[in-house]
């Protein structure tokens, strides 16, 4: 895999959504990957204001089409999940990277 090329998967705008993307992939063996992109400021007049970052989670080209399947699983059965079901994953999938 050193030489396989990776592809944008999903791109969230809040970082503990971005880790249980992440955490959904890894628990089925993906490797993946997040890279927080940051926005730059718009200047309004006297007045700037600062865009939030974004979050694109990549993935290794072989496993892509089944990243986009899990994701989407997910994204269709997450209503299913409490707020605090949904805190712990993204918890866990960090404390696993730390």
């Amino acid at each position: 895999m050193d030489n396989e090329q990776l592809v944008l998967i999903e791109s969230v705008g809040e970082a503990t959504e971005a880790e249980i993307l992440r955490g959904v992939l890894q628990a089925e063996g993906i490797t993946a990957i997040l890279r927080e992109r940051n926005q730059n400021g718009v200047a309004l007049g006297m007045h700037s204001v600062l865009l939030n970052s974004m979050y694109d989670l990549y993935a290794f080209a072989t496993d892509a089409e089944t990243a986009r399947a899990l994701i989407d699983t997910y994204n269709n059965g997450r209503e299913e999940f409490s707020e605090e079901e949904l805190a712990a994953a993204a918890v866990a999938s960090y404390d696993e990277r730390v």
